[in-house]
């Protein structure tokens, strides 16, 4: 399973991607969803109060990884979700790490509280 993002951060432009294993498509090819800045704002937020190397200690609100993963039907037996940030760096994800939350993978951050 993949999630793109790209640098839309408003309106109805494409803000992220998502391909795979997934049972509900909002595209022609029946194979991708879509989310611009407005759906990801209508699924429910969570806020991580954190503190890290590069950020001061701060909230972060959005919606979970595992709410976007519901709403494209991730499938269940999905390992791992291949990630490419605005910046085009790479990562993996074990699913594991976002069922248990025992990663800080847990939220798309879509406002600084």
């Amino acid at each position: 399973m993949m999630l793109f993002s790209s640098a839309a951060f408003a309106g109805d432009e494409v803000l992220l991607t998502v391909t795979g294993n997934i049972s509900r498509s909002n595209q022609a090819d029946k194979k991708t969803y879509v989310f611009s800045f407005r759906d990801l704002t209508k699924l429910p937020a969570t806020t991580i109060h954190t503190k890290t190397t590069w950020t001061p200690e701060s909230d972060f609100v959005g919606p979970t990884i595992s709410d976007i993963l519901k709403a494209v039907g991730a499938s269940p037996n999905a390992k791992q979700i291949n990630v490419i940030t605005l910046d085009n760096y790479p990562a993996t994800i074990p699913i594991e790490e976002i069922k248990n939350g025992k990663s800080y993978w847990r939220i798309l951050r879509m406002e600084n509280a």
